[in-house]
């Protein structure tokens, strides 16, 4: 496994779509940073589809993030860390 810094920017916020799975601005940072493999997004897990196709959980802060984001509330930039196997 190889832990990967997910940077979600104003520019993934700002061309991010709600209730898209994989337009939403987490969506389009995780696909920045697993190098353009296709993501989906749920409001609590996500998955790489060309790895094992297993749902990640995410933290309470990526899930209030896509709640809030979804429902207009305003969001600010953020990063996290994935593993992601080799």
């Amino acid at each position: 496994m190889r832990t990967v810094t997910v940077e979600v920017t104003q520019e993934d916020i700002d061309k991010g779509k709600a209730y898209d799975c994989l337009k939403c601005p987490i969506a389009l940072a995780l696909q920045r940073a697993t190098g353009g493999l296709s993501v989906w997004v749920n409001p609590g897990t996500w998955r790489i589809r060309d790895y094992s196709m297993r749902w990640c959980k995410f933290s309470s802060e990526e899930a209030a993030f896509i709640e809030d984001f979804d429902e207009g509330r305003l969001v600010e930039p953020f990063h996290f860390t994935v593993e992601l196997p080799d």
